[in-house]
């Protein structure tokens, strides 16, 4: 062998070595960051900008003790969930403890759930650290929904069990429906026109029901305040647009019923005793924001929606029904 071939030989015994070292580095950083822990899920949540208020609440109630424990799930409100709920930063330090646990442990379940171990179409009730109350979790075509809020980033793993993140608190049901919906401040005229009327007040007392109700910004968009509840010149309009003004009717529906197939009907009978039955088919819009009338009804221009009413805020939960408000009041038939 020449010098030259002996050389070429002890240069390629060298590129052989490196790359066999490198490859060998390459694949142990690999292992190295596979076996990177992941974190847990107080200290993921207090890291995150978006969960400050959360980890606020958290700390403030105690309940920061609970979840290091592991094998948790946390169906977590964000920032933006807190603040459209009115907690805000100086709210949640002027609660007490005991309250804000109230709200949270709700949110707080054993174990794991999630969607991997939840069956498709598949409604459950698990236990929450709040042992007073169990949340309605669904799983269905449109995603994961916690008491028919949808969950917007679901499955966030954790070392120590998952995160869903929400947009919206759940607040757990503490009052029968009256009491409820008197306790909203964006339905005063409304509850003015429920207390007003008898007819109204004991349909809503049998509970067991679902609302849809305009907020008072929509009234007064429509020429309605609360002092012309108790006008007499405007009683009669008010009965006689009630049909049009918000829906009352059986069962108990989160917004996740109507998804898809769900629909509603309305009918002046159900509070005028002696009118005429007239029912119109109403559909929550597969995106579970806005109501929108059935194509007959459309066509025929009967359902007197021109623009279609949106919903505010859904789900609230009383322990005799559901409460869900929208922006704009059903016209009267022309």
């Amino acid at each position: 062998m020449t010098s030259s071939d002996k050389f070429t030989a002890y240069c390629s015994r060298i590129l052989l070595f490196a790359s066999v070292f490198f490859c060998g580095c390459k694949k142990d950083n690999t292992a190295v960051e596979q076996a990177k822990p992941l974190p847990g899920t107080l200290a993921y949540i207090q890291k995150e900008p978006r969960f400050s208020l959360l980890s606020q609440a958290l700390t403030r109630s105690g309940l920061d003790k609970v979840l290091p424990e592991g094998n948790v799930t946390v169906f977590a409100p964000n920032d933006s969930a807190f603040i459209r709920s009115g907690w805000t930063k100086e709210t949640i330090n002027r609660l007490t403890p005991d309250s804000i646990r109230f709200v949270l442990s709700y949110h707080i379940a054993p174990g794991i759930i999630g969607s991997e171990n939840i069956a498709g179409f598949y409604k459950t009730f698990p236990l929450t650290l709040n042992e007073n109350y169990k949340p309605n979790i669904v799983k269905n075509y449109y995603g994961l929904f916690f008491n028919g809020n949808h969950i917007d980033h679901a499955n966030l793993k954790m070392g120590d069990g998952l995160i869903h993140e929400m947009q919206a608190i759940a607040f757990p049901p503490t009052a029968d429906l009256l009491s409820t919906l008197y306790n909203q401040p964006e339905l005063t005229i409304f509850s003015a026109m429920v207390k007003r009327f008898s007819i109204l007040r004991n349909a809503i007392q049998k509970e067991d029901l679902t609302l849809l109700v305009p907020v008072d910004k929509a009234f007064l968009d429509s020429g309605y305040t609360l002092q012309s509840v108790n006008n007499p010149d405007t009683v009669s309009l008010i009965k006689r647009c009630w049909a049009y003004i918000g829906s009352l009717y059986q069962g108990r529906l989160y917004t996740t019923d109507y998804l898809g197939t769900g629909k509603f009907f309305r009918t002046d009978a159900l509070i005028i005793p002696g009118s005429s039955s007239v029912s119109y088919r109403y559909y929550i819009s597969t995106d579970g924001k806005e109501i929108q009338p059935s194509y007959d009804d459309l066509i025929r221009g009967t359902s007197g929606i021109v623009v279609a009413p949106k919903l505010i805020r859904q789900n609230i939960l009383s322990r005799g029904g559901i409460i869900h408000t929208v922006d704009l009041m059903f016209k009267p038939l022309k």
